[in-house]
């Protein structure tokens, strides 16, 4: 029965706990969502952290699910969200590593090193400048640890909105912060 379903019947079951319509909705749709996070991760184990992301918000956010009309299109995006989000942070942490040590096409002089050390000292002093304690922990998670904003939430017990809301204002009072230093 729930094999014949369309995506969007399957959805309307989910939307009212039917694990089984989660299971065919996962069986039909899981190499896609693989395949659109791999495709930028370039990474297995990644991809299947991504795989497991996509698919837990969907049973955790199955009663928002009304909208969707094109089932594997909202899945592959939500893929290539979450897996722009990880190379975001990559990237991010990336730049503090490689800025701190040697490159392969520049090696750092002392005075760079120096300069990139001061930058972090600088960036450091102006997060602990921030006022509100969660918008502060907030930015050090996104940032510093790596956390998508769904984790984030879970960890400070606030809804995502906010979440995202105390990372924009955080981010705000830094460049503030920072612009007033140089």
């Amino acid at each position: 029965m729930i094999g014949r379903l369309d995506d969007i019947e399957l959805i309307y079951y989910i939307k009212t706990g039917h694990e089984q319509a989660f299971v065919e909705l996962y069986n039909r749709h899981w190499e896609t969502v693989h395949a659109s996070a791999y495709i930028l991760l370039r990474n297995e184990a990644e991809a299947m952290d991504v795989l497991q992301d996509v698919f837990k918000d969907v049973w955790e956010k199955r009663n928002t699910l009304s909208d969707i009309r094109a089932v594997r299109a909202y899945l592959s995006v939500a893929a290539k969200n979450k897996a722009r989000n990880i190379l975001k942070r990559k990237n991010l942490h990336n730049t503090i590593v490689t800025g701190l040590g040697s490159s392969e096409n520049h090696v750092k002089t002392p005075e760079e090193i120096l300069e990139l050390r001061d930058q972090l000292h600088q960036i450091q002093l102006a997060i602990n400048k921030i006022p509100q304690a969660s918008t502060r922990e907030a930015l050090y998670l996104f940032h510093v640890k790596g956390l998508d904003n769904d984790q984030i939430a879970q960890r400070l017990g606030i809804d995502v909105h906010s979440c995202r809301r105390y990372i924009c204002r955080g981010r705000d009072f830094l460049c503030s912060i920072l612009k007033k230093s140089h």
